[in-house]
């Protein structure tokens, strides 16, 4: 008579498993990636040729609040036959800290009224899962400072309204920068100064 041994794994043998684990990397699904029927795949990573080196490689979250708002009927149908796996979530999993920095990052960058409150949560979820990885360190809790883009083509522009003293200075710097005096004549620079200028430009 066999006796079947529940044997349990050596710490060697875990090893390999949980650094696959470690290594997978975590993507959020919101509702448009469905409702598009978003080839995940191809899109976060082209390279990859199977759903099950990207099973290997990735794991897909979503929140079923997400789930709720799929109501097109060949959205639904592409929701039940994914081509990779997806654990679907309820948002009570969601640190609460993470929904009050979305909140106020949103609030920062001007973005509160336009997402809606599925919106935030997927973006929280993200940052809890960033906890639950050990990633957390690496997200910015705060708004870059955004800079002006100003074109060279509208340069002209961009004193328009300032003090026009600025803009005598420095028509006083052009016109000595070219070796003329434009306030007693047309005086031309000194010998001296004039060849020690013509050496500086070689």
């Amino acid at each position: 008579m066999s006796q079947i041994v529940d044997k349990k794994p050596t710490s060697e043998e875990k090893e390999p498993q949980q650094i696959k684990e470690l290594k997978r990397i975590a993507i959020v699904v919101d509702a448009n990636a469905i409702i598009k029927q978003i080839p995940l795949r191809q899109t976060v990573n082209s390279t990859l040729t199977t759903d099950e080196e990207f099973n290997r490689m990735y794991e897909a979250f979503t929140l079923e609040e997400v789930i709720n708002e799929i109501r097109d009927e060949k959205a639904r149908q592409f929701l039940q036959n994914l081509p990779y796996e997806m654990t679907i979530k309820p948002s009570s999993c969601i640190n609460e800290k993470d929904i009050a920095i979305v909140e106020n990052f949103s609030k920062e960058t001007g973005d509160s009224k336009t997402l809606s409150v599925v919106d935030k949560l997927v973006i929280a979820f993200g940052l809890t899962l960033s906890r639950e990885k050990g990633e957390f360190k690496q997200v910015l809790l705060t708004p870059q400072k955004l800079e002006e883009f100003k074109p060279k083509s509208f340069k002209k522009f961009y004193n328009q309204g300032e003090d026009s003293s600025s803009d005598e200075e420095n028509k006083k710097e052009t016109s000595a920068d070219d070796g003329w005096n434009t306030t007693s004549g047309p005086t031309k620079k000194s010998r001296k100064n004039k060849e020690s200028s013509e050496v500086n430009e070689f």
